[in-house]
């Protein structure tokens, strides 16, 4: 089934602290009738926090679901700020 995106908002850089998360986090707050879907990507992998059910797996990448909205993570604090779902890929950076 191919389903359609019309809405998508990339927010991307290289540098850590930065203010993406905040930036992403303000929009969502701004505009949670939206239903919005909050996705974040990292080229690395690591122990997956307590609240990430593992969606769906291949060989060089993980789909994380986020059900936990108390932690400090970036996924985490998608939830906080009203997003309807939040997801985390890990992946291996030549396979982004």
């Amino acid at each position: 089934m191919n389903q359609l995106f019309e809405n998508i908002l990339l927010i991307a850089g290289s540098g850590r602290n930065v203010g993406k998360t905040t930036f992403a986090c303000k929009i969502i707050r701004a505009e949670k009738e939206k239903q919005i879907y909050a996705v974040k990507i990292t080229p690395h992998f690591h122990k997956p926090t307590p609240g990430l059910l593992e969606f769906e797996k291949g060989n060089n990448w993980i789909i994380y679901e986020e059900t936990n909205a108390s932690t400090k993570k970036d996924s985490s604090l998608f939830l906080q700020s009203g997003a309807k779902k939040s997801f985390l890929i890990q992946s291996e950076r030549e396979y982004l």
